[in-house]
Order: C-alpha cells, then sequence, then structure tokens
C-alpha cells in the first residue's frame, strides 16, 4: 500500500560562411626623370624642390588610395534551399502514439516547477561508448560513466526487472522513499499507483516504498525503480519523467540520482539531484522509431519541439485563469481540463497539485 506522493514539477535554413573577397587596383606609381644638368643651376634646384615636393604628395595620395581599396569588399552569401516539404502529420498512427487513454493520477502534492538551469542535470550519452571497444567511446565517455550505467542495469535484474525497448531506471544511495513517475506519450501516467498502462508500460520493480522496519529486507541502500516497454511494444513521442523525494529518513534529507535512459537503440545517463527543499526532478524525452528516414526522424523531432513550447504556453494561460477562480467545480474542471489536453507540460503537473493539497509527510 502506498502514501500519498509529493512532487514538484524550427530550424532555419544552413548558410555557408561569408566570403569576403578584397578588390584592390594594382596601379604602378609613374616614374620621374629628371636631367643631371638641372640639378647645377640655382633654378634647376628650385625645380628639384617642386617635383620632390609634387613626388611625395603623389606618393601620398597614392598610398591613401591604396589603402582605401583594402576596405572595398565583395560580400557573397550561399544558402541552402529549403527541402520544400510538408509539416509532418503528428497523428500518423505509425510515427507515435496519439490515442488518450486514462491517466490514473497518482496524489501529487507540494510541486515546485523543475530547474531548468544547466546545473540541474547531466546528461551523458552512452551509445556509441556502447558500440566500442575501447575504453573510451568517440565522445570521451568515460568507464567509470558507463560502470554507473551497467551497475543500475545489475540491480534492476536482481531485483527481478526487465530491460525494454523504452526504459527508464532510477538509483540512489539511501533508505529514503524516491519514487519515478513516467507520462506515456499517450498522457497515461506510470507509478506506484498505476504500474500497469495501456500502453503496455510497467513499473516492475519499486523499492523503499513501504513503512520503515528493522527487519524489512526489502529496504535497501542501493535501491532501484524500474518502468519499461518491452521489445516491440514501447509507443514513440513525447516521455515526461517526473523523479519525486517522497520521503527522507534518518536525517538523510538529500538524493544524488542517476537515471538510465533507454530510448530504442540510444542509452544515456542523467544525473541530477533531489532533497527537501526541491524534491521533485523533471526531465522530457523524445522517441523516435529507428525505421524512419534520417530526414523524418529529424522532421518529427523538430515538430514534437516546437509541439511542446506551444502546449506549454496554452496550458499556462489556462491554469492561470483555473488558479484565479474560487474552489468549486469549475475550478477543478479547469484543472483537470490542463492535465488531460496538455500531460507533458510544467502546468499540468502543478494543476494534479491542486487538485490534491495535502502536504508533504
Amino acid at each position: 500500500m502506498r502514501h500519498n506522493s509529493s512532487m514538484a514539477p524550427t530550424s532555419e535554413n544552413l548558410r555557408q560562411p561569408v566570403l569576403i573577397v578584397p578588390v584592390s587596383k594594382n596601379t604602378d606609381a609613374a616614374s620621374v626623370r629628371l636631367p643631371v644638368r638641372s640639378l647645377l643651376s640655382s633654378s634647376g634646384t628650385s625645380i628639384v624642390i617642386h617635383v620632390l615636393a609634387l613626388l611625395a604628395l603623389s606618393l601620398i595620395m597614392f598610398a591613401q588610395q591604396d589603402s582605401s581599396a583594402l576596405l572595398s569588399t565583395e560580400v557573397h552569401f550561399s544558402e541552402l534551399p529549403g527541402e520544400g516539404e510538408d509539416m509532418l502529420d503528428l497523428s500518423d498512427p505509425d510515427l507515435f502514439e496519439t490515442k488518450t487513454t486514462p491517466l490514473n493520477l497518482p496524489e501529487i502534492t507540494s510541486l515546485i516547477m523543475p530547474d531548468s538551469g544547466a546545473a540541474a542535470e547531466t546528461k551523458i550519452d552512452l551509445t556509441a561508448f556502447a558500440a566500442s571497444d575501447s575504453n573510451q567511446s568517440g565522445l570521451g565517455v568515460p568507464t567509470a560513466i558507463a560502470a554507473i550505467a551497467s551497475g543500475i542495469q545489475g540491480r534492476v535484474e536482481k531485483a527481478g526487472g526487465r530491460p525494454g525497448e523504452v526504459q527508464f531506471s532510477l538509483a540512489w544511495n539511501t533508505l529514503n522513499d524516491v519514487d519515478l513517475h513516467v507520462i506515456a506519450p499517450s498522457g497515461e501516467h506510470v507509478s506506484y499507483s498505476h504500474r500497469t498502462s495501456n500502453c503496455k508500460g510497467n513499473l516492475d520493480v519499486d523499492m523503499n516504498a513501504s513503512p520503515l522496519t528493522d527487519t524489512d529486507k526489502k529496504f535497501s541502500e542501493d535501491p532501484v525503480e524500474n518502468v519499461r516497454w518491452l521489445e516491440r511494444t514501447a509507443p514513440a513521442g513525447r516521455f515526461t519523467i517526473i523523479v519525486n523525494q517522497f520521503e527522507w529518513r534518518n536525517g538523510h534529507t538529500e538524493d544524488p540520482f542517476q537515471l538510465l535512459v533507454k530510448l530504442g537503440d540510444a542509452t544515456q545517463l542523467v544525473k541530477g539531484d533531489v532533497n527537501a527543499q526541491k524534491n521533485v526532478s523533471v526531465h522530457r524525452f523524445q522517441y523516435i522509431k529507428s525505421s524512419l528516414s534520417k530526414g523524418r526522424k529529424e522532421k518529427l523531432a523538430s515538430e514534437l519541439t516546437a509541439l511542446q513550447a506551444r502546449e506549454e504556453v496554452q496550458a499556462t494561460k489556462i491554469f492561470e485563469r483555473a488558479r484565479d477562480v474560487p474552489p468549486s467545480p469549475e475550478r477543478d474542471r479547469m484543472m483537470t481540463s490542463v492535465i488531460t489536453t496538455f500531460p507533458h507540460t510544467d502546468a499540468s503537473i502543478l494543476a494534479m497539485q491542486e487538485l490534491d493539497p495535502i502536504g508533504k509527510k
């Protein structure tokens, strides 16, 4: 039996480098010839002085002309033409899951907005490392990071969990109750209160969840939680991951964590932290089927990113209007519409808290 959870929640055409071509004129200065005899007379001396003065003035003017010529440039831009393709149909079932299914939302309390700063998490792509026989991949991933990923998978197997086509495995190192929540592309919420989704996701490992006793061997200082979709069952699209420190124990208020993410052939490790002050960490991923062409993958990824941005704006507007409404069935209806219509947004996670404002234990 589980207690209440507390959580906080296109591209432009490429341009070639600017080509700057100096334009200068090659003009030779005219030579000046003076008769030797002219130099022997006083009048000749005067002429020489004037000629030399004219020559010096000519050289100065030539130098100015030459230096200004170097400032004259021709700039050429070369653009790659666009593909001219139509926007991808995001409702295409071959691209990713779009069917709306029951949310079965857990009780969400004491939410805070996710930290969007660069220091909030560290993501390391392990895909190249996994395909390399050397101690370091082409991306420079150290062996120690791969060892962490292998250790997490080992915890999952020891606890009876299974790997999958899409898999999210959370590891931490205290007796604290840290929960893993996964919002599937359909909007269905997989967690301790709804372990198996209609889209075949399953939370098959959930550790340190019950009241702690001295003799309870299910508690571990090497805990793990695991949500996976088995091979050939995973939906494509957006996945929202929520790591929540539900309860801290024995004075350990901080939980650094590692989240092992497997999306088809791609694997990465996310390192973050939750604690008594910031008890929620939110992470978002896209899963696109490898059977699609590279062009369609890139196009779909761009469309999903744009869709997320639009939904964040729309959901926030509805949430803010709902929050201004006094407690009533109408207010609850507006909050519920944010959750069901925009399940992958921050506003949706905040709306869950508004519907169940129970304090953290």
